[in-house]
């Protein structure tokens, strides 16, 4: 067969298309161990390489910080530090429950401060290290008790109806045996779990202090590696939410992210920014381009900061900085509907802080708090307006200052919370204050299926009809539009197929 001279101008310019492209990819992309592909170009180095550090953990804790475990004998700081400065140190928590944490956090070897742990290599124990592999199957986790068994059967009706076979966790804070025999009938690969309030203090029997609540979390944490933990009255409406995955699976393959903008830069970005109602494509790719959300995501604005709910004493274990919780980006967000995976940073930085406040006293539900929100005029950010959340306060406020953001913008299942009684009692305190941070959107209708496939084919089929003269020069210019775009924006490993067919 004889081509054209036009078809061979085709021909050249296809052909050095596909080398530039495969040179491209070959250059920029990583590949993982456990794939059967060898790149001819040197593999990129890892973000953060593992440190050998052989100083024993407890060395650098402060003895007023340390408490010492009577099974172990392992010493544990119980203070937490303000991650902008750890030399802003709050109260110690009760060195009686350091068993307690023990048992909840047995798997962890060691315990420092970030960024320290953050380079351990991965101990002996069940931390997934997303660097290395992704983050396991979830666990669906609810909790609820008799007044709100027809909200949690709902729940739980959801959850099957949209095709999930996911195991669901449901601890039992009071159901009756006739309730738990309806749901053991009709749902099907159901755990259920006596909440076993005997092993805490008489306090933790109050349900609407929510201290169970990070209980259950961190006990389901521990057990699966990976949880949806849902209120009761949380609706799921979305099978497909892989979005929120990529947030955290992007660890496995983002090696090179942009700098991270100055607080000052970051502030005017959020006051440009219309508060969330719904997801926004734009910022959930920002989010994935950065890969720089921490593992505990917070899906509910609140439409409210921290600040303006959280009641004064709480500060004493969570020292903060005033002045950045009453900015627009301190928002709160509930603890009530959160997707988390076991990683080390979730644990140490967020969970421990959320744990240990439920069990403390005047932590979570300090005396003298009160729902009831007195706000003035417009300002939800700047005054406090003299209530507290308990239920999410101390998951915001641990998350709140963790270098990795935790809050999930939009909402994958919207939940239908505002008006119900466990949904409005003294939710949202601690864990803000530990967890704090991203907008994770989490709307999965625009998500490209199988994005969090390992490897990813896209094929490009080029035929001699085309190279004959068909394919015009605007086609030629679009093609390589197209792939400019997914060289700049791909978050899994694509390759080019040229099928050149005579």
């Amino acid at each position: 067969m004889r081509l054209h001279a036009n078809s061979l101008v085709f021909l050249f310019v296809y052909v050095f298309l596909a080398v530039f492209l495969f040179v491209q990819f070959q250059k920029h992309t990583v590949f993982r161990d456990e794939e059967d592909i060898h790149p001819f170009f040197r593999r990129q180095p890892e973000l953060e390489p593992t440190l050998n550090i052989t100083e024993a953990p407890e060395a650098s804790i402060p003895e007023s910080c340390a408490c010492k475990s009577t099974v172990t004998g392992k010493i544990y700081d119980f203070c937490y530090k303000l991650p902008e400065n750890p030399k802003t140190i709050g109260k110690r928590f009760d060195c009686k429950y350091v068993d307690d944490w023990e048992r909840v956090g047995n798997q962890f070897i060691f315990d420092l401060p970030y960024p320290d742990h953050a380079h351990f290599p991965e101990s002996p124990s069940k931390f997934i290290d997303l660097h290395t592999e992704a983050a396991p199957e979830p666990v669906f986790v609810t909790a609820f008790n008799n007044p709100f068994f027809r909200n949690g059967e709902r729940l739980i009706s959801s959850i099957r109806k949209l095709g999930f076979h996911n195991k669901i966790v449901l601890y039992d804070l009071g159901i009756s045996k006739e309730h738990l025999e309806i749901l053991r009938n009709k749902a099907c690969n159901l755990e259920i779990r006596y909440f076993n309030f005997t092993n805490y203090p008489d306090y933790v029997k109050n349900l609407k202090s929510y201290r169970w609540k990070a209980i259950a979390i961190a006990e389901t944490l521990r057990d699966f590696g990976a949880i949806w933990y849902l209120d009761s009255s949380v609706i799921f409406e979305k099978l497909n939410v892989s979005h929120v995955y990529d947030l955290v699976n992007c660890q496995n393959h983002v090696r090179k992210r942009p700098p991270m903008l100055s607080s000052s830069a970051r502030d005017l970005r959020e006051g440009r920014e219309a508060h969330e109602d719904g997801w926004n494509r734009e910022i959930w790719e920002r989010n994935l381009k950065e890969c720089r959300k921490g593992q505990y995501l917070m899906h509910g604005y609140s439409g409210h900061g921290i600040l303006s709910v959280t009641n004064p004493a709480v500060y004493k274990y969570f020292p903060t900085n005033p002045s950045e919780l009453k900015k627009q980006k301190a928002k709160m967000y509930d603890a009530g509907f959160v997707y988390a995976v076991n990683t080390r940073q979730t644990m140490m930085d967020v969970v421990k802080w959320y744990f240990l406040c439920a069990l403390q006293e005047d932590c979570m539900a300090p005396k003298g708090a009160d729902l009831g929100c007195m706000f003035d005029g417009d300002d939800r950010f700047i005054n406090y307006a003299g209530c507290h959340r308990a239920k999410d306060t101390p998951a915001d406020l641990s998350a709140v200052g963790t270098p990795a953001d935790s809050n999930a913008k939009g909402t994958p299942a919207h939940s239908s919370a505002s008006g119900t009684p466990d949904e409005s009692s003294a939710a949202g305190t601690p864990a803000d204050l530990s967890a704090k941070g991203t907008p994770a959107d989490s709307n999965a209708n625009d998500v490209v299926e199988n994005s969090t496939n390992p490897l990813s084919t896209w094929c490009l089929p080029i035929n001699s009809g085309m190279i004959g003269g068909i394919m015009s020069v605007k086609s030629l210019i679009s093609f390589i539009l197209i792939v400019a775009d997914r060289l700049e924006t791909s978050r899994t490993i694509w390759v080019v197929c040229i099928d050149i067919i005579f």
